[in-house]
């Protein structure tokens, strides 16, 4: 696929994270006693981009603790909530250069780097959080991806944490199939991929700010959009619309990146205890928080009076058959993406 390249961002007059992403080096100790670390202590920045009570972010917090008492003291990681540090954008190429030594990023991000990713973004290409999780962490074919955008970006794949799925609300339109968007006005993100998803829905796909959403519900200009349950509660757009379909066309999937130099600065037994907690953290951890946390999410709209439609409760197979009508008639002309699609569909056993 076609690899763009990202100018580097011009950040230090600006910069929150001051010390080096790699190492405060204090030179090699010598005589310690058991409880000191051994060698230079390791003082790690973690550009993250949800609030300090996600569970990702706990998630984050827990992974760091465990790394510090798990290298005694030696690695010593302070994560950065809430995007403080800059946008998201901002945020991976400070992973990038080395200012940060790691960070969280989405696709939309990532794929600014490397085309690649983009095919991760095209609706129902995943039909389920296990296809997603096992084909992008254990696939010989998105390993390769994820090795290209190592050396594309000195980044090196962490963890895949997946922070919901999309899904369609409206306000007083109820949706059985992709029959009944005919004409109605969904929000879209400001991307030709988007836009053509919900043209492949019968929807009138409208762009608008995300900023700028829950107003735009509350005033019908749009009558419906998409974002995962978790966020639809966060920013209360159920206040403003009282249908959720879980259409879940989209997961949305969100990275964990070392810088590769961090990385080699770590010995052989430190980096099977980083990718030992980053099992038992980044992904156990994080999954025992999310799924009450999206529960709790269910059960306040539910109350607030909001209808969640099962996909058992409307016709989902319209929704996957206009997906991939609109994937075969844009995507698969290409060799590239048809080969990472075909890839994907074999994989999961959608053939």
């Amino acid at each position: 696929m076609k690899k763009r390249s990202i100018l580097s961002l011009v950040l230090a007059g600006a910069m929150i994270l001051s010390l080096a992403a790699c190492g405060n080096k204090e030179g090699p100790a010598t005589d310690q006693p058991n409880d000191e670390p051994a060698g230079e202590v390791l003082e790690w920045n973690l550009a993250a981009t949800l609030a300090e009570d996600h569970p990702m972010t706990i998630a984050l917090n827990a992974f760091a603790d465990a790394m510090k008492e798990g290298t005694n003291g030696r690695v010593n990681i302070k994560v950065y909530p809430n995007m403080t540090p800059g946008t998201e954008t901002e945020q991976v190429e400070m992973a990038r250069v080395g200012t940060a030594a790691m960070v969280v990023g989405g696709l939309s991000t990532l794929a600014v780097y490397d085309d690649a990713l983009s095919v991760y973004s095209l609706p129902y290409v995943f039909r389920s959080y296990d296809d997603c999780e096992k084909y992008l962490t254990e696939c010989d074919d998105a390993l390769a991806v994820w090795d290209e955008f190592r050396e594309l970006t000195n980044l090196r794949f962490v963890a895949l944490e997946l922070n919901g799925a999309r899904c369609l609300s409206t306000k007083d339109i109820e949706i059985k199939s992709t029959d009944d968007l005919k004409g109605v006005k969904i929000r879209c993100m400001d991307a030709p991929l988007w836009q053509n998803v919900f043209k492949a829905f019968g929807a009138t796909p409208v762009p608008i700010s995300f900023t700028e959403l829950y107003v735009a519900l509350q005033t019908g200009v749009v009558q419906g959009q998409d974002n995962p349950i978790n966020v639809d509660y966060a920013q209360k757009f159920y206040e403003v619309q009282n249908n959720i379909y879980k259409t879940e066309h989209n997961y949305n999937t969100t990275f964990v990146l070392i810088n590769d130099d961090c990385w080699n600065a770590l010995s052989e037994e430190e980096q099977a205890t980083f990718n030992k907690l980053v099992k038992e953290y980044l992904y156990d951890y994080y999954y025992e928080l999310y799924w009450p946390y999206e529960d709790e999410a269910i059960e306040v709209m539910e109350n607030a009076g909001v209808k969640i439609w099962e996909q058992s409760e409307f016709d989902i197979n319209s929704f996957w058959t206009a997906a991939d009508n609109m994937i075969n008639e844009e995507y698969m002309s290409d060799a590239t993406y048809a080969a990472a699609i075909n890839s994907i569909r074999s994989f999961c056993g959608y053939q």
